[in-house]
């Protein structure tokens, strides 16, 4: 069973890595052998640091990356994506893409604007205050009677905090960018960018044109309503 649990949950993290990465490297999935030979080094990479945990010491690395590797900056990164996608990105939008996937049948009711108070005031608040709380009363952690030294916990704090440097030094790139190299305002920083962003296929970003109302609802042909009625007779 901890077998089992242990792969399932090295599988969400390898598949987060690699996804992240080509993602932000679209050139790396160009082709099979580029996709696949970087998806190999990333492994290959996750091996070599996982080498360290079968030590005589791997147990206490365990310990140090058990206490460290998910603590308050996992819960800052969680604030700031709903203060972001709430505040930022807009609960009407958010409504109007829900409205897109699944219809109205759910956002037509007034209780569906509870989530709104939750996504953008008391999930953030919640965790905010959790981080903090976190912070305050971090301690030297111990394993039965041996307690770690000092270095210990810096390098977990500095473990912890690699968590949260990959979004403060993109905020930090993003805003260089926009003052040196793209020359845009900083306002442009935090409104929706759907030129930029869109999904793969093109009717799917004309659907999402068309529901935030950025273009014009296209009206069907004769042939393609020809079509239709012919589907739905059959």
């Amino acid at each position: 069973m901890m077998l089992v649990l242990g792969l399932d949950t090295m599988m969400a993290s390898v598949e987060t890595a690699i996804t992240s990465i080509l993602d932000a490297f679209p050139s790396l999935k160009k082709t099979s052998f580029r996709r696949y030979s970087s998806i190999t080094l990333i492994c290959l990479v996750f091996f070599a640091i996982g080498l360290i945990f079968t030590t005589q010491a791997g147990t206490y690395w365990i310990e140090i990356f058990n206490n460290y590797a998910g603590g308050w900056a996992v819960i800052f990164v969680g604030a700031f994506e709903a203060i972001s996608v709430s505040w930022f990105y807009g609960f009407g939008n958010i409504k109007k893409d829900i409205e897109l996937m699944i219809g109205k049948r759910y956002t037509k009711y007034k209780i569906f604007y509870l989530w709104n108070v939750f996504w953008a005031v008391i999930t953030p608040g919640i965790l905010l205050a959790i981080a903090v709380l976190a912070i305050k009363n971090s301690t030297i952690i111990k394993l039965d009677d041996y307690t770690f030294p000092y270095w210990s916990h810096v390098l977990g704090e500095i473990i912890t905090s690699i968590t949260l440097a990959g979004t403060v030094l993109w905020a930090v790139w993003l805003i260089i960018d926009a003052l040196f190299i793209s020359k845009k305002p900083l306002s442009s920083l935090i409104k929706p960018d759907f030129e930029s962003w869109r999904p793969k296929k093109n009717y799917h970003y004309d659907d999402m044109l068309v529901a935030h109302g950025l273009q014009p609802r296209k009206r069907p042909s004769r042939k393609n309503l020809q079509a239709f009625e012919n589907i739905v007779r059959n």
